[in-house]
C-alpha cells in the first residue's frame, strides 16, 4: 500500500472518528436537553397541582373563619338574651324546700342505692307479674 492511500485511510477513519464522537456529543446532548425539558414540565405541572390545593386551603380557611365568626356571634346573642335570666335566677334565696319533698328524697335515696351496689339498678318498686293478653281468660 503506498503512503498516499495509507494517509487517505488515516485521513477518512479519522474523519469518520470525529463524526461519532460529534453524533454522540450531539444525541447526549439533544437526550439531557429533552430530560430536563421534561423534568422542567413536571415540575410546573406540580407547582399548579399545588397552587390548586393552596387555593382550597384558603377557600376552606375562610369558610371556617366565617362560621366560627357565626357561631362566635350566636354564643354572644345567646348571652345577651339569657344573661338577665340566669342573673334573676342566682339573685333569688336558697332554699331546701325541694330537696325535703318526699319525690326528691326518694330518687337521691335510689341513686345513692345504686352507687352504694357499685352501679347495679336497684330493684325495681314493683315486682314484675306475669304477663296476660287482654282476650284471653285464665
Amino acid at each position: 500500500m503506498s503512503p498516499a492511500i495509507s494517509a487517505r485511510l488515516w485521513l477518512y477513519g479519522g474523519i469518520a472518528v470525529a463524526f461519532l464522537l460529534l453524533s454522540t456529543a450531539l444525541a447526549a446532548s439533544w437526550w439531557r436537553g429533552n430530560a430536563w425539558a421534561a423534568r422542567a414540565a413536571a415540575a410546573e405541572g406540580r407547582a399548579a397541582e399545588l397552587q390548586l390545593d393552596l387555593d382550597d386551603a384558603k377557600r376552606e380557611r375562610e369558610r371556617t373563619v366565617a362560621e366560627l365568626e357565626r357561631q362566635q356571634a350566636e354564643a354572644s346573642q345567646r348571652v345577651r338574651e339569657f344573661g338577665e335570666i340566669r342573673r334573676q335566677i342566682d339573685a333569688q334565696p336558697r332554699t331546701t324546700a325541694c330537696v325535703d319533698s318526699p319525690a326528691i328524697r326518694r330518687a337521691l335515696e335510689r341513686l345513692r342505692q345504686r352507687a352504694a351496689s357499685g352501679g347495679a339498678p336497684a330493684a325495681p318498686a314493683i315486682a314484675p307479674g306475669p304477663v296476660q293478653s287482654p282476650g284471653v281468660a285464665r
